[in-house]
């Protein structure tokens, strides 16, 4: 009996070990690298729980990536400090190795540049593409192409693209065309002298199919930073990621196969801003994107790498908070109808037009579900912050900013915003930590060919460095 156990066993590890060097040699032609800006834990539960109580269920419902085969999280630390930023973080994810804060493609000192994952795959034959909700030369995507001292240097970032030959570049813009003093020479003009192609209509974008040059997409509407608007806040006229990662297969796809990093930018943005509904938008506009590759996955399971992952968290969303106790109304959070940046610029003009009090209770209303008539109540402590909000903004009110500041610890933010989200945020039952980025660890999640490579990822310079290992 020991003797057959013996060999039991033997066999056992065997047919493991065989089915670990079958998933190893399982090279893949095509890679999907996902990276939600921004999306920690709290980020990806809280839109899953959204979608289940909006159903009337209480869990999870699964995103279209949440339950993939191989799941890990992942530190986000960089080479200088405990809690990163997208320069480094995007540069861990493409290069596997650890930088300093807001440098792009370049080791921590700024000596050596430092190569993106992105140049390995098309030194292999494949074509490659850059994909992105925020302007191609933000902070995320430059780090799979460019390589400079620092990110706010967005002009020689983009300029970097014509050297690459990678094939495919869409995100909202250029931050500058012609730099930061407009006078430079325009990018536009730069990229068409290299065999970029831009096509910026939706038209050119329907019609784009040529592959014997290179594209440049950018959307026909944008909103701040070169973007593509938020997800809340799209009507149909913008593109998504998801079109844009569904555009790339058709303009990628060859026979050496492809390498597609496709960035959920304002994911971070909407966390920066507190903006809970707008975050969970974004989400789900992340997850249809990842599910275009999955639809892709389907035709070929034995050839595609599906990898999704964060470069840190942002906000330091919390489910849960004091005035709730052991409550949430998270699901009620689609009474809201705008982001809150795009309500920011609309009291702009608001405010150049001196409008009332009550013309703003309304406004509220409509797009936020607070007020009298409206889903959420506004008590008689929050009806003060409000007035006085109205008064420091709209009428410059020196006294009241003075009371408000007080009342609410009032930064720099418009206060009738900075009002309006801090009542939201109290009503769904959830509170934010931060403006800023956390230390949190992220999740990865991975799927398809060598995925079981990534079982062991705990970094997020493990991951390009099992991509460049498939790339061999």
């Amino acid at each position: 009996m020991k003797q057959f156990n013996a060999f039991l066993i033997g066999l056992i590890l065997v047919v493991f070990a065989g089915c670990s060097n079958t998933e190893e040699v399982n090279k893949p032609k095509y890679i999907f690298y996902f990276i939600g800006d921004g999306m920690g834990p709290a980020q990806v539960t809280a839109t899953q729980g959204v979608m289940a109580l909006s159903s009337d269920s209480i869990g999870l419902l699964d995103l279209s990536f949440t339950n993939f085969p191989t799941r890990g999280m992942i530190n986000t630390t960089s080479d200088n400090r405990f809690i990163t930023g997208s320069a480094a973080a995007g540069t861990a994810l493409s290069t596997g190795f650890k930088t300093s804060i807001n440098t792009i493609g370049m080791n921590a000192d700024h000596t050596q540049p430092l190569k993106s994952v992105s140049y390995y795959a098309k030194e292999s034959g494949k074509k490659v593409g850059i994909i992105t909700s925020v302007s191609i030369d933000h902070a995320t995507p430059a780090a799979f192409y460019a390589h400079q001292p620092h990110r706010s240097m967005a002009y020689e970032i983009a300029k970097e693209i014509v050297d690459t030959d990678f094939d495919y570049f869409a995100g909202g813009g250029f931050h500058y065309r012609k730099g930061k003093s407009g006078d430079l020479e325009d990018l536009y003009t730069i990229m068409n002298n290299k065999n970029y192609v831009i096509t910026d209509t939706r038209e050119g974008f329907d019609a784009l199919s040529d592959t014997s040059k290179n594209h440049i997409l950018f959307s026909p509407v944008m909103q701040g930073g070169a973007s593509l608007p938020y997800a809340i806040d799209q009507n149909g006229s913008a593109f998504t990621i998801a079109d844009y990662t569904r555009k790339g297969i058709e303009l990628l796809n060859n026979d050496k196969g492809f390498f597609m990093m496709v960035e959920g930018g304002k994911i971070d943005w909407a966390c920066h801003g507190n903006d809970f509904a707008t975050m969970v938008d974004e989400v789900k506009d992340f997850s249809n994107a990842v599910q275009v590759a999955i639809d892709f996955y389907n035709k070929y399971p034995k050839e595609t790498l599906i990898i999704v992952t964060a470069d840190h968290e942002t906000g330091g969303l919390s489910l849960g908070n004091n005035e709730l106790h052991y409550d949430t109304r998270i699901q009620y959070c689609d009474v809201q109808k705008i982001s809150l940046e795009t309500f920011g610029n609309m009291l702009i003009d608001f405010k150049a037009n001196k409008g009332s009090y009550s013309e703003l209770k309304t406004i509220i209303s409509d797009n936020f579900g607070l007020g009298a008539d409206a889903k959420f109540q506004i008590n008689e402590r929050e009806q003060k912050i409000l007035e006085l909000a109205y008064k420091a903004y709209v009428l410059d009110d020196k006294d009241a900013a003075s009371k408000f500041n007080s009342e609410v610890l009032y930064g720099s933010s418009n206060p009738i915003v900075t009002t309006v989200c801090n009542i939201i945020n109290s009503r769904l039952g959830i509170s934010w930590g931060s403006n800023s980025h956390t230390a949190l660890i992220v999740p990865l999640y991975v799927q398809g060919a060598g995925h079981l490579l990534f079982e062991d990822c705990t970094d997020n310079t493990h991951i390009p460095n099992k991509i460049k290992s498939l790339l061999k």
